[in-house]
């Protein structure tokens, strides 16, 4: 008979479980949580501690009687017509019993709540013996103390072999059913919720009827009935309509002679399978279901020869996310087959009790989150202690997901047993991406004591997806548990720039020096390494240059500069942009305006001006004449002068000017920008007379001027500020004399702007 209910974690205070699916010690329904370790290998139970209980004490179930939180025993007495109760201590041991007259014969009995008071009841089926000709269902209200009300006795068929409390209508009232071996029938008595029930209604069932289970077959919410018919070696099964009424039965093969019968997903595909106590083959026979009510052939799973299963349950013992079986034998034995979670199982282990013919009770009997066995006897009722480890699972979250390179971000492993029990899991965590070891923390009991918790904080994860996971692997009394891998996006990090001049204002003709500093930005405070790549520098749309970034500057930042010594007097937006690198974003443009200013500033008329160092600047001006001495810089812009003659100056620039006469440099050691208005932003001159242009050192550029007489450029040498300036550029002139050119190291260039010359073209730029 079919009568094993698991009972555990919050169901020791006797489930509300009971009140939506199968109650008492009809056949279990089973299932499964997810759970990362198996258990180890080892007896699964403490050997049996046996309780002196009445005469044939076959029957066995358990719940809360005493409201201490702790489940009962209560065992029925099957020659004394009584019922012995055993009070749970909590810690898997019971105190002595107390008798408790019933009606003759006792059978099956159920602990469940038939009023909604939060008290324990009790049924009893009487007549069970194989000769009675009648029947009856005693139902006895407890008081939440140990005791009772006086009995209700019920009427239902001849000699009930079984005994199954539910919610039939979904009434969140509990019904009853038994089955009654002869007169072969299921009587079902609907529930009042107040601890009364209904006159009995019988569906026929099999032939010598024995075991029965509840459970929904089909997935719609509904309760069905199944039940053994031991002499037609077949199950019935009746399905429910939702309103307490049945279908009419279809029966399916079962083995020989079976008796108890328990339902469970064996193969985890969400369809419930039949398991039935095949007594006649001394074997458990398995009836995969297909969902919709109907079950296929059986598949047998032998016991010993001459054992006689007469009990059968489906509950996960070892703690591995899979169904096993759990069966009462009589030759003195419950056998353990551990599931493989796809309908087969592994070789049983067999647990020695005192004597044949056992009826079994699954519970929590001591509060550790794993299921025990009662089984009952001839004379006795024994207690099998599973001291498997208890089973957990491990889940793991992050702080921020996705995080950012160098952002510190904690992972969290919270360790929970499957089944709420005192103690929190002790031990430490493991973090690993992928196969790579992150470290170990130690768990920490969280706010409710029951999961323990273990965090790991790093900032060294690199830009990219990382599998990560959480290893637990338990404790003296807890099973290991890997989580799920949780995918940590690790992005690159975005920077902050600061871009600094060395001088500003600064001196037209002196190097300044630019200065960007890239640094991580929040929240990357821990990054494993600084920024890499370039920082380009520019004056408006002109590059200046670029520079590789080096460490330096603050905490995880690095910094590059450049000197520039060619900004033209005035004022001058210059930018800085980060080119970004594997683990950080390219940076914004960071920009700053720059004054360029000279040593002394001439405006308006002034006669003949002579340019001394370091700086002299005519702007809007009119002079007779300019001549810049060895060393000195020189600017000339929005001018008009006589003529202009510089012989060794560290810079010249004439820009947007007018010389009436002619301009003659020699012996330049800086740049020499006569008009560029592209590439130096310096507008082009008109020169009334002749321009000469000899032996100048550092670079030189005559851009889209008009040249009223002839050009000459000789001995250029040296590169000017840009890359384009590694050459003398002749470009874009309009010369109405002639242009020869000689001794320039390399030969000048017009960029591909011809100049338009009026006169012969000579020497090196004869093709100009």
């Amino acid at each position: 008979m079919g009568r094993m209910r698991w009972i555990g974690g919050s169901l020791r205070a006797l489930l509300a479980v009971v009140l939506v699916a199968v109650a008492g010690s009809a056949g279990v329904v089973g299932s499964a949580g997810a759970v990362g370790a198996a258990a180890p290998a080892g007896p699964l139970f403490a050997p049996k501690a046996a309780y002196k209980a009445g005469h044939y004490p076959f029957e066995v179930a358990l719940g809360d009687f005493h409201g201490t939180g702790h489940l009962d025993i209560v065992a029925g007495n099957n020659m004394d017509n009584t019922v012995s109760l055993f009070p749970g201590n909590g810690d898997g041991t019971f105190g002595a019993p107390t008798t408790l007259p019933v009606g003759d014969e006792p059978g099956q009995l159920v602990a469940a709540r038939f009023t909604g008071s939060g008290r324990t009841d009790l049924a009893v089926v009487a007549g069970a013996h194989p000769t009675s000709n009648v029947g009856s269902v005693e139902v006895r209200l407890g008081n939440g103390d140990g005791t009772f009300q006086p009995a209700h006795s019920y009427d239902v068929g001849a000699s009930p072999t079984g005994l199954a409390a539910a919610d039939l209508r979904g009434a969140g009232r509990l019904d009853l059913v038994t089955v009654n071996k002869n007169d072969n029938t299921a009587s079902v008595l609907l529930g009042n919720g107040d601890g009364t029930f209904q006159p009995r209604h019988d569906y026929p069932v099999g032939n010598d009827p024995e075991g029965l289970a509840l459970a929904d077959l089909t997935g719609r919410g509904r309760i069905d009935l199944v039940v053994t018919n031991s002499h037609d070696h077949t199950v019935s099964v009746l399905l429910g309509n939702g309103d307490g009424t049945f279908q009419p039965r279809h029966n399916f093969p079962a083995g020989q002679f079976p008796r108890g019968v328990a339902v469970g997903d064996l193969r985890g595909v969400g369809h419930p399978d039949l398991v039935v106590a095949a007594a006649g083959d001394d074997a458990f026979a398995v009836l995969p279901g297909n969902g919709d009510g109907t079950f296929g052939a059986p598949t047998e799973f032998p016991l010993d020869k001459g054992s006689f299963p007469a009990d059968v349950a489906v509950v996960d013992l070892n703690g591995d996310g899979r169904l096993d079986l759990a069966g009462g034998l009589n030759d003195a034995n419950v056998s353990v087959l551990p599931g493989n979670g796809d309908g087969t199982f592994q070789p049983r282990q067999d647990y020695r009790i005192s004597a044949f013919g056992a009826r079994l009770a699954v519970g929590d009997l001591n509060g550790d989150g794993k299921p025990d066995v009662v089984a009952g006897d001839d004379s006795s009722v024994d207690v099998l202690l599973n001291i498997g480890k208890r089973p957990v699972t491990t889940a793991l979250s992050s702080s921020a997901n996705p995080s950012g390179y160098g952002q510190p971000v904690t992972f969290t492993a919270t360790v929970c047993p499957v089944l709420a029990s005192a103690g929190a899991p002790t031990g430490s965590v493991t973090f690993r991406d992928g196969a790579t070891v992150l470290g170990s923390s130690p768990l920490q009991p969280d706010g409710s004591a029951r999961c323990g918790l273990a965090t790991l904080s790093t900032s060294a994860l690199a830009v990219g997806p990382h599998d990560l996971t959480a290893e637990y692997t338990g404790d003296d009394r807890d099973l290991g548990a890997t989580s799920d891998v949780l995918t940590q996006d690790v992005t690159r990090a975005a920077v902050v720039t600061t871009l600094d001049s060395s001088a500003d204002p600064a001196p037209f003709g002196s190097p300044v020096t630019f200065t960007d500093t890239v640094c991580p930005a929040p929240p990357s405070t821990g990054p494993a390494a600084a920024p890499t790549g370039t920082v380009t520098f520019a004056d408006g749309g002109t590059t200046l240059g670029t520079g590789r970034l080096a460490p330096g500057g603050g905490t995880n930042c690095s910094s590059t500069q450049i000197s520039w010594s060619h900004l033209l007097p005035g004022t001058h937006t210059v930018t800085a942009q980060y080119s970004g690198d594997d683990d950080y974003l390219p940076g914004a443009v960071e920009s700053r305006s720059q004054q360029i200013g000279c040593e002394r500033t001439i405006t308006g008329p002034a006669g003949s001006v002579v340019a001394t160092g370091p700086s002299t600047c005519l702007v809007d001006a009119t002079a007779d004449a300019v001549v810049a001495e060895p060393g000195a810089a020189l600017f000339v812009t929005r001018s008009t002068v006589g003529s202009l003659v510089s012989h060794g100056a560290a810079f010249l620039g004439v820009c947007a000017s007018t010389v009436t006469g002619s301009v003659e440099v020699d012996g330049s050691s800086g740049f020499v920008a006569i008009g560029d208005p592209v590439d130096e932003g310096c507008a082009g001159n008109r020169i009334d007379g002749s321009v000469v242009l000899t032996d100048n050192a550092g670079g030189l550029a005559l851009v889209d001027n008009r040249i009223g007489g002839s050009t000459v450029v000789d001995g250029t040498s040296g590169a000017g500020p840009f890359p384009h300036d590694d050459r003398a550029r002749i470009a874009a002139n309009t010369i109405a004399g002639s242009l020869a050119c000689s001794g320039n190291t390399p030969p000048p260039s017009d960029d591909g702007r011809p100049d338009t010359v009026s006169g012969p073209r000579t020497g090196q730029c004869e093709k100009l």
